[in-house]
């Protein structure tokens, strides 16, 4: 039968939700304190997870900003997938021999990472860019916004019929040519090179680089023209993709790319392998892979612990509507009397969560979008910028509505269906009275609260425990001693690419761009080397006797502040037609020389012929090569003079500049117009070595941050939750305390009453809390640095912590206690 309310057009079940919708909506309007609270506290929560599980989404779930990208194959091979690596290099001759056979895909194509320099000289204008082959827009199915892509016609020798042209990002148009239409068909300067552009992207699309956007597209022919002087794509590093035909699957293109048997695979023993790109899977080991390999562990991590800080703000609202059910046993009595069924009831009840949890949701997804942009501009640092597409997608949205869903399950059953659990006739009789039948239901409620503080506490421990873990480690990895002063040099990253001369002119070009930053008036010492600290380099060795190398000039040590320990420095007199010679570190004397002094003796080095050996001329302290978490490593240091063009190809070296007094990017105008002095064809770039230092730990850094913030949330929300029921149960006991003071007992029993019901929640609650915490710490390891999981200093802190948290939390409800009244409590009684 239908329902007269609505002409038979509704059906009854729907009409008695949509009652309840309304009444839910008018009792939250009822109550604006409770509901602001509520909605904040979700929204905090909701939008913390959605932050969080935003920047997940675009680091590794959301397809690739092209066409039709469940078609895109990366060429990779068994164990590199094994190994979590999404593709293998290729040279350049095994990509003109897949190019021969592309009409057996949908199309093929081939990209490697680029930086360009867009600076006509001076002062070097960084970008990040790409060199793809002619058909790279074309398989994508990327289209340009104004003008067009290049093509296969443009990827020559020297360029096609419009020279050599270049597509440019959405981004560098808007920002460095005012979005003018006339940018099409301007020249551009890259590398020194004039090219043409003929094209701008749409802005959403970035690249195949997830995490990093490309500003410039060249294509691969052009390369010769921009890097004359070091032309290396024949023997680049290209990642190769496929655009499978429609119906052919993996399987079938991985046989038929196995079958061409082109040239030799990436390994000896290996076979290609295709690999699906939908979800960006294609990132090259330097570029967007190496980003989600960094970051999809820390990432889930914390996710996992803001879901933990949610779930504990659910107990606590759960706590709170359990007070407010108490509260409204009347009203709920009168329902029941009058007919209302109980399961009603826990509906009504239940939808007015609903209504708390999606009030949550929208504060949550605004909160979201600020935060997790907020979360990528700490990824970004002034030596590496992040850029991830944060917009909202279907994923992001779902997600933010399950955890709604489920948070409103969470704090809304146990309330809705212990508070229905009611006698009407006992509750209309001892309105605002408390009868044994009517008490006993309060107790139950009570238990049930006390249930929930417990469940808090142990969550919050536990969680504690585990951000006082991630936090501690980044305090140690900060702690680690560098055996390098970061706080006052000024690195200066000088190349010489556009210098037309030969290797023995730029080695005495460098000389004399380090004799004009020396001369600067206020630079105290300077160095240069092929890599800075914590930059990496050339490594040989096993992984227990792995020795770093890096070449130096002289004044290097002095100019980064590592002491010099025996021995002397090298010397101008260290050139190439002089006898080799090194300087090593003390870890090095340790590995290899512990019963010898280092100092004149000979060692081989592995670059050169085994029958060169180079002298030990001076030992230095440790320093961290390559990260403050790989530690200190054996390090041998060779003069650049004797390099054979260093490791870089004798274009590029790093100056290390300290000054007399002040800050030392003050040196950077003055410093600049040394190098420009020196040779006007010279760019450079400026970085704070303290940026560079604290760039190498920035997973850490954010890890703990965020670990530490949502730890301290959850000491605070623990606190609220144990104090709300301390005031709960002195409220519900003020008879009880009435009749124990007017039979004589003293404002101290009673505080020890009070108290003892808070203590021993806690306690319990520790017990659990530490339990817990034993079990989840191991999968922390990963993130440790300096410590175990199962630290019992961090244990027995954060119990102590609580320990101390609860009591503060339950004095003020206690002593309220100490203060009643006997004679009004029994006059209300």
């Amino acid at each position: 039968m239908s329902n007269s309310n609505n002409n038979g057009m509704w059906p009854r079940s729907l009409d008695g939700v949509s009652n309840d919708v309304r009444l839910a909506l008018r009792m939250v309007r009822r109550s604006p304190g409770l509901t602001a609270t509520i909605a904040l506290t979700l929204a905090l929560g909701i939008g913390a997870n959605a932050a969080i599980f935003g920047v997940i989404n675009s680091l590794l779930l959301r397809p690739l900003p092209v066409a039709d990208p469940s078609r895109l194959v990366t060429i990779s091979s068994d164990s590199a997938i094994a190994r979590g690596q999404a593709g293998v290099p290729w040279n350049f001759a095994m990509w003109e021999e897949l190019q021969a056979h592309a009409s057996l895909f949908d199309g093929a194509f081939a990209w490697t990472p680029a930086r360009f320099d867009l600076a006509e000289r001076g002062e070097r204008q960084p970008v990040a860019g790409i060199f793809a082959s002619g058909g790279y827009f074309a398989a994508l199915g990327v289209g340009a916004i104004r003008g067009r892509t290049f093509t296969p016609n443009d990827d020559r020798a020297g360029g096609g019929a419009d020279g050599a042209v270049a597509v440019i990002s959405y981004r560098l148009w808007q920002r460095r040519f005012g979005a003018a239409d006339s940018v099409i068909g301007a020249p551009l300067v890259v590398d020194g090179a004039r090219v043409t552009i003929v094209g701008v992207t749409a802005p959403e699309f970035r690249g195949l680089d997830v995490g990093s956007a490309f500003d410039v597209a060249l294509p691969l022919e052009t390369e010769p023209l921009i890097r004359s002087s070091r032309s290396a794509l024949r023997t680049s590093r290209l990642l190769v993709m496929l655009r499978l035909k429609p119906g052919q699957s993996v399987e079938a293109g991985t046989a038929t790319l196995r079958g061409l048997q082109l040239g030799s695979t990436p390994t000896s023993k290996e076979q290609f392998t295709l690999a699906p790109a939908a979800t960006g899977a294609s990132l090259p080991v330097r570029g967007p892979y190496g980003l989600r390999q960094s970051y999809a562990r820390p990432l889930l991590t914390i996710l996992i612990v803001a879901l933990l800080v949610l779930l504990i703000a659910c107990v606590n609202i759960a706590n709170l509507l359990l007070a407010r059910a108490t509260a409204r046993r009347y009203e709920l009595g009168v329902r029941l009397a009058l007919g209302a069924s109980r399961g009603r009831l826990a509906r009504q009840l239940l939808i007015e969560s609903l209504v708390f949890a999606v009030l949550g949701a929208i504060g949550g997804l605004i909160i979201g979008q600020w935060t997790s942009q907020t979360l990528v501009a700490q990824l970004s640092t002034p030596v590496q910028q992040i850029t991830l597409d944060l917009s909202f997608d279907w994923r992001v949205m779902a997600f933010t509505a399950a955890v709604a869903l489920v948070t409103a399950s969470i704090f809304g059953t146990v309330p809705a269906f212990r508070s229905t659990r009611i006698a009407p006739l006992d509750v209309l009789k001892v309105r605002g009275q408390a009868d044994s039948s009517s008490a006993a239901g309060t107790r139950g409620l009570a238990s049930v609260s006390s249930g929930l503080v417990i469940l808090q506490i142990a969550l919050s421990l536990a969680l504690v425990i585990c951000a006082a873990l991630l936090v501690r480690s980044f305090a140690r990895l900060s702690s680690v001693p560098l055996g390098f002063d970061p706080d006052r040099v000024l690195v200066v990253n000088v190349d010489t690419e556009r210098v037309r001369t030969d290797a023995a002119g730029r080695m005495r070009l460098f000389d004399r761009i380090l004799d004009a930053v020396r001369g600067v008036p206020g630079v105290a010492h300077a160095g240069g080397s092929i890599w800075t600290p914590v930059d990496g380099g050339t490594r040989m060795g096993d992984s227990q006797d792995r020795i770093a190398f890096n070449f130096i000039t002289p004044g290097w040590f002095a100019a980064y502040g590592t002491a010099l320990r025996a021995g002397r420095d090298f010397t101008e007199s260290d050139t190439a037609g002089s006898p080799p010679v090194v300087i090593v570190n003390n870890a090095f004397v340790r590995t290899f020389m512990p019963r010898t002094s280092p100092v004149g003796e000979t060692i081989p080095h592995p670059r050169s012929r085994p029958e060169v050996q180079r002298t030990i001329v001076g030992v230095v302290d440790d320093a961290v090569f390559e990260s403050q978490r790989e530690g200190i490593q054996s390090i041998v240091y060779l003069p650049v003079a004797q390099s054979g063009g260093g490791p870089s190809g004798g274009t590029a070296i790093s100056l290390g500049v300290r000054p007399t007094v002040g800050a030392p990017m003050r040196l950077g105008p003055s410093v600049g117009a040394a190098v420009r002095g020196v040779d006007p064809d010279v760019s450079f770039s400026f970085v704070l070595l303290e940026d560079h230092v604290q760039a190498s730990v920035r997973q850490e850094r954010l890890v703990a941050m965020l670990s530490g913030f949502f730890g301290a949330l959850a000491v605070v929300i623990a606190a609220l939750g144990l104090y709300g029921v301390t005031s709960y149960t002195v409220n519900r006991r003020v008879t009880e305390i009435g009749i124990r003071r007017a039979l004589g007992a003293q404002r101290g029993h009673v505080l020890r009453l009070v108290l003892g019901h808070s203590v021993t929640l806690t306690a319990v609650g520790i017990a659990l809390g530490l339990a817990g915490a034993a079990a989840v710490t191991r999968a922390l390891s990963a993130l440790l640095f300096g410590l175990t999981p199962l630290d019992a200093t961090t244990f027995t802190g954060v119990a102590v912590l609580f320990a101390i948290v609860s009591t503060l939390a339950s004095l003020l409800p206690a002593h309220r206690a100490t203060r009643v009244d006997p004679l009004v409590a029994l006059r209300n009684e």
